[in-house]
């Protein structure tokens, strides 16, 4: 996306770099921020990962971590304990154990426009027991052993890095 005019007074914007523009008009900067996302490598004791299928685009059919956009006025915490809940019906309070694993950036596609994000993700330990159903934009779920998953099968690169990571720790 290229912004032309200024939000405040509607004169033509200037380039000052890649993600910055300056009104030529009243001199007013604009940036282009990277958006929040929160996500969660669920994983039991057997050390399966739940897998989210994506149900909507970008991406639709593709593996994916369950989670989603921060909201304005969440933390991140509070957008992951909404988004497994909308996702799965799961609650955070029935982990065993959440633990930030790390941070990581990408390109969220969709249309014509670009919306460079900033994921958070953590690790949710639960119970092999545990009863989950796919929700809202996730078409379906399954459990796969960590050894058994290629991480590049995973759409958004954050989370590749994640199973990586998931896969040193774990195994």
């Amino acid at each position: 996306m290229s912004w032309k005019f200024c939000m405040l007074c509607g004169g033509v914007l200037a380039v000052k770099g890649d993600f910055a523009w300056q009104c030529q008009a009243c001199g007013q900067r604009i940036y282009k921020n990277a958006a929040a996302t929160a996500d969660a490598a669920i994983v039991n004791e057997k050390n399966e990962l739940l897998i989210a299928i994506r149900g909507v685009d970008p991406g639709k059919g593709k593996w994916d971590l369950p989670g989603g956009f921060v909201d304005i006025g969440e933390t991140s915490e509070q957008a992951l304990a909404r988004e497994l809940s909308e996702e799965l019906a799961f609650s955070l309070s029935d982990a065993e154990e959440v633990e930030y694993i790390r941070s990581g950036n990408d390109e969220y596609h969709w249309g014509k426009d670009t919306t460079y994000v900033l994921a958070a993700s953590f690790l949710v330990k639960v119970s092999s027991n545990i009863k989950l159903e796919a929700y809202d934009d996730v078409s379906e779920i399954m459990w796969v052993h960590l050894n058994e998953i290629d991480p590049k099968k995973l759409f958004f690169a954050p989370h590749q890095k994640v199973v990586e990571e998931l896969k040193r720790r774990l195994l």
